[in-house]
């Protein structure tokens, strides 16, 4: 496997950190508007409206509304009713003599003592008696009044009208069912009920103007939004699925211009409890700082390793701990006293700049350092592994890596789920492995150790950023 990253890049076959970020960035940008889409009143506004226009009542009652037309309907059965009543000429002839001034004068004469004495006078002259009584001063003025009556121009008209067609059609249809159901449709058509009804059934937008539309065009807006088109675009592809499984819990991007010592140590655990100070192993070429060596211009952390005389503690059997100056200064970064976690996915972005006799090390430990797991190792060896305890024996599985660029920035992942832990560069997995001897108490730590004597009086191992996931 050692040549597995070198064929890897050489190929083409593994992505560039550069893209690696940016498609961090955009979907976690992309996560942040989809959590708060997901959480939006816009959302829950169009799952209601989508239960509403997928509803029933909604599709029945759309079907209804746009199927009603005014051709064909009750109220054109009305209208053609009445319009056929309307060229009734009978009906037409009855209001007409209703509005006519012979009518009234008619109706006038009918029930007055003009008509009702002629009436009688006409009776006088068809009865026997008159023939008998003719002679007689009474009767001959009976019959000269007769006369005049009948020729009077109220008499004439009177005769004439009561024997006219319009009069006897006016009594035909004065009581008939006809008019009287003419004049019912003529009611209901002249409201305005009807008028609205019959406006409401021609109008071709009818649908448009209901309140059911309205809902259906606030749900097709709703939908048209940008972020809810890209809510829905993440929900079926997936893309998201990282940042719904994985939290981010632990995050320096070193921006500040200095190190936060709320997050970092520049001391060892070990060496704060025994001694109170940093102190190198026997056979370290270096002394340890306290935080002098950890330079952050804004950008990345670097751990400067100098040529330069530097007292400091170094333990040596027999005699312990023992102040000795050092050719070489260096520092170490820990969060033993700020994070530590046990099942998680943990990276940095590190550029990759190795230097003879120099170590760099970005890793995970404990206190007992047992186990220590190597998420970045240059140096005599360009490793991920683990060094571990069992059964009583010190065991190390290592992966070996080449064909990095000397000078570029690699993302170093380590993803621990149970008893697995998988090692990965720029995403690419490296080694995977099962074992028992883990903790769960382990915290990062990031230092250089001069090996050997180096040409170089100046080194930087750089760190550009670090992050932690665990699962929610």
């Amino acid at each position: 496997m050692s040549m597995k990253m070198f064929f890897l890049s050489s190929l083409g076959l593994i992505k560039s950190t550069t893209k690696i970020e940016e498609e961090y960035q955009r979907l976690s940008a992309a996560y942040q508007e989809f959590t708060t889409v997901a959480q939006s009143e816009d959302l829950k506004q169009l799952r209601e409206l989508e239960k509403f226009l997928a509803s029933e009542n909604f599709i029945r009652t759309k079907k209804e509304i746009e199927a009603l037309r005014f051709k064909g309907s009750k109220e054109e059965a009305l209208l053609l009713e009445y319009k056929k009543l309307e060229r009734n000429k009978n009906l037409r002839l009855y209001y007409q003599t209703e509005k006519s001034a012979d009518l009234q004068r008619f109706l006038k004469l009918d029930s007055s003592e003009t008509v009702k004495r002629f009436l009688a006078l006409e009776k006088y002259m068809r009865e026997g008696s008159y023939k008998s009584e003719k002679k007689q001063p009474e009767a001959q003025a009976k019959a000269s009044e007769y006369n005049q009556l009948k020729q009077s121009g109220d008499i004439v008209f009177w005769k004439k009208f009561s024997k006219s067609k319009a009069l006897r059609i006016f009594r035909q249809m004065k009581d008939s069912s006809e008019r009287k159901r003419y004049e019912e449709l003529q009611q209901t058509i002249g409201s305005e009920e009807f008028s609205k009804r019959k406006a409401y059934l021609e109008d071709a937008k009818k649908w448009e103007k209901t309140e059911e539309f309205k809902k259906q065009q606030q749900f097709e807006s709703l939908k048209k939004q940008a972020p809810i088109v890209r809510y829905f675009e993440y929900e079926k592809n997936h893309q998201l699925d990282f940042f719904e499984k994985w939290q981010l819990v632990f995050q320096d991007e070193f921006e500040t211009g200095k190190l936060n010592t709320e997050k970092w140590q520049t001391i060892l655990p070990q060496a704060k409890s025994s001694v109170g100070r940093n102190y190198s192993q026997a056979g370290d070429l270096q002394a340890y700082t306290s935080g002098e060596n950890i330079k952050i211009n804004g950008k990345t952390l670097s751990i400067e390793t100098r040529k330069q005389k530097t007292s400091g503690l170094q333990w040596q059997l027999p005699f312990g701990f023992i102040e000795k100056e050092f050719d070489y200064s260096t520092g170490c970064i820990n969060t033993s006293e700020s994070f530590r976690c046990s099942e998680a996915i943990w990276e940095a972005k590190i550029k990759f700049a190795p230097q003879k006799g120099i170590v760099n090390l970005f890793y995970l430990s404990n206190e007992s350092n047992q186990p220590i797991i190597r998420i970045f190792e240059s140096g005599v060896h360009h490793q991920q592994g683990i060094t571990a305890l069992e059964n009583g024996q010190t065991s190390e599985q290592n992966n070996s890596f080449s064909g990095l660029k000397t000078g570029e920035f690699y993302i170093f992942t380590l993803q621990r789920e149970g008893n697995q832990l998988i090692w990965k560069i720029n995403q690419r997995e490296m080694l995977r492995l099962n074992t028992h001897a883990l903790s769960n108490d382990l915290y990062l730590n990031a230092s250089s150790i001069v090996i050997d004597e180096t040409t170089s009086t100046h080194h930087s191992f750089e760190i550009d950023w670090v992050r932690v996931f665990q699962k929610k």
